[in-house]
């Protein structure tokens, strides 16, 4: 299976975190130095964002990261690639052979597709079934830290986020924008450890801890993006986004990204 685990080189207990994960289920760590957001100039910081840029160092140098695995995936011939991130828990239950039956599924689709490794609390309709986890369609998820994603999905968000312009992890705007197909599971295949790692995202200053300030600027920041669109294009995104409020429902069995099944 094609995948990286993004890591700080620099974090050797994360690092012998990710390979005693990969142990339980017998996959190779390929680690992908993460860009830390923390350690770019502010002059490096401005270079890469939008003009109305709301993020964290830590929340850009985790979006660069991401980006530079997707443009790593795309300058080879692979179809799909599996991204993880170093604080994550598989379940008890998953094995290479699940996560390889995911990955097949991923790469049947001719469509921009992302599949989350965990469950989303809405959906729209049933995809698929691997050795009895359900696969669903759905508006939104969020999180990067276990997710398998296509190159035509990879494409799409390379373009979008050419200058990080929102959060790495707003898959919803991937949907309405370019028309990604996202997917969830109806269980919890990959959490987050939460108890034993210490998220590296700096926090939200006190002024930027106010999501109508944050909310604002991403609101502009997806108007430039809407702007480059086509008419069309900007038609297509306005069906999507009343799909989503029309024909979403509530996933009854949703659980935190941190309950494992």
């Amino acid at each position: 299976m094609y995948h990286f685990f993004i890591s700080d080189k620099s974090n050797i207990y994360r690092r012998e975190h990710v390979r005693k994960q990969c142990d339980k289920i017998g996959l190779k760590p390929i680690f992908f130095d993460a860009i830390m957001g923390k350690d770019l100039s502010k002059e490096e910081l401005n270079a890469v964002t939008s003009d109305y840029n709301y993020l964290t160092e830590g929340e850009i140098g985790c979006a660069l990261s991401h980006i530079n695995v997707l443009h790593t995936f795309l300058s080879t011939d692979e179809r799909c690639v599996a991204v993880f991130e170093d604080d994550i828990i598989f379940s008890k239950h998953i094995t290479l052979e699940l996560l390889q039956g995911f990955k097949s599924f991923v790469e049947s689709k001719k469509k921009p597709t992302v599949l989350a490794l965990y469950s989303s609390e809405l959906y729209y309709s049933k995809g698929d079934n691997v050795d009895g986890v359900t696969i669903y369609r759905t508006p939104r998820f969020m999180g990067t830290y276990a997710y398998i994603m296509n190159r035509e999905a990879a494409e799409a968000i390379c373009t979008l986020q050419n200058k990080i312009s929102i959060e790495i992890d707003q898959f919803k705007y991937y949907q309405y924008l370019k028309g990604c197909r996202l997917y969830m599971l109806d269980r919890n295949c990959v959490g987050v450890d939460k108890e034993n790692i210490i998220s590296e995202i700096s926090k939200i200053s006190s002024l930027e801890d106010n999501e109508n300030y944050r909310g604002k600027l991403r609101d502009k920041n997806i108007n430039l993006l809407l702007c480059k669109l086509s008419v069309y294009e900007r038609i297509l995104y306005i069906a999507r986004k009343l799909k989503k409020h029309i024909l979403a429902k509530k996933m009854k069995s949703y659980k935190s990204y941190t309950e494992l099944w």
